[in-house]
């Protein structure tokens, strides 16, 4: 097993890995809406820090699940791009993760932003590292907030 890959499979046997976010990087979602009327807005996160302090949600949680789940998916991402500098960026921008993460902010944003004048959108990868500055692993263009066809 590839050293840095240790944390990430330790991650899912504990019921929350936020105790590694102190030592090590973290990968997160942002996105900005963009529309005609009031321009971009600034990146935000897309997923929240998720806190598992209750017994309970380890055992059973739905909810809580689907958190990890997406958070997993943000961690695959950004290790697929940061670990070969010679990853195509235009490929990534093409595969099924950016498609999933596509999929993922626009399901996220139907709850967040109901605004009718907001129709495109942008997500970025980010990882946030203890004491260096955020390094941006990839942005993507300008995505229709509506899925082309629906």
């Amino acid at each position: 097993m590839i050293p840095g890959n240790w944390m990430f499979a330790l991650k899912l046997f504990l019921p929350s890995w936020n105790f590694f976010n102190d030592f090590a990087e973290v990968p997160r979602l942002e996105y900005c809406v963009i529309s005609e009327r009031t321009g971009t807005t600034d990146w935000k996160p897309l997923l929240t820090d998720h806190n598992t302090r209750d017994l309970g949600r380890v055992l059973f949680n739905p909810s809580g699940n689907l958190v990890l789940l997406e958070a997993s998916l943000v961690d695959r991402a950004v290790n697929e791009l940061s670990e070969d500098p010679s990853f195509d960026r235009n490929r990534f921008a093409k595969s099924e993760t950016h498609s999933t993460l596509e999929r993922l902010t626009r399901t996220r944003l139907a709850q967040l932003h109901s605004s009718p004048d907001s129709d495109r959108f942008r997500i970025r990868l980010v990882l946030l590292e203890p004491g260096a500055p955020d390094r941006i692993v990839f942005t993507s263009e300008e995505l229709p907030l509506v899925r082309p066809g629906k």
